[in-house]
């Protein structure tokens, strides 16, 4: 095709150059590479919240236990979870001096992303009418 004095010619080849192709694969690459970096830390996130929560249900439950019996027994108590999990456990029970107060101390040791973490919780309980096994001691 001829304007005037110029020349234009048709690109025979209507698509993108191999450069131009490389350069849009790097750039989907680092887009990709950084999403599996985002999903890997979110799966370690997720994974250590899954066991922060069971690690807290399991202190609950030491604690109710405790709240729950006709006679608490006084001093310490550890144990672990027979199905695995990694889950150990610490449980300290005390009169508090002066009164029918008792002090309910659980810690647990679960597995976290970089090793082992705990979580202690502490409760104090006032029963209505129940009565302890040992003598007084405190933590």
């Amino acid at each position: 095709m001829t304007v005037g004095l110029t020349t234009y010619r048709k690109s025979a080849g209507r698509g993108f150059s191999l450069v131009e192709t490389m350069v849009a694969l790097a750039i989907l690459a680092v887009g990709v590479v950084a999403l599996l970096g985002v999903h890997a830390r979110a799966m370690r996130t997720a994974v250590g919240a899954k066991n922060l929560m069971h690690a807290a249900r399991l202190a609950d439950t030491l604690v109710r236990e405790v709240q729950f019996s006709s006679s608490p027994v006084l001093g310490q108590q550890s144990g672990r979870l027979q199905d695995g999990g990694g889950l150990s456990w610490q449980r300290w029970v005390a009169r508090l001096r002066g009164g029918n107060l008792y002090s309910i101390q659980v810690t647990v040791t679960y597995p976290g992303p970089a090793g082992e973490k705990t979580l202690t919780m502490t409760s104090y309980w006032e029963p209505q009418d129940a009565t302890a096994t040992d003598e007084d001691t405190g933590p």
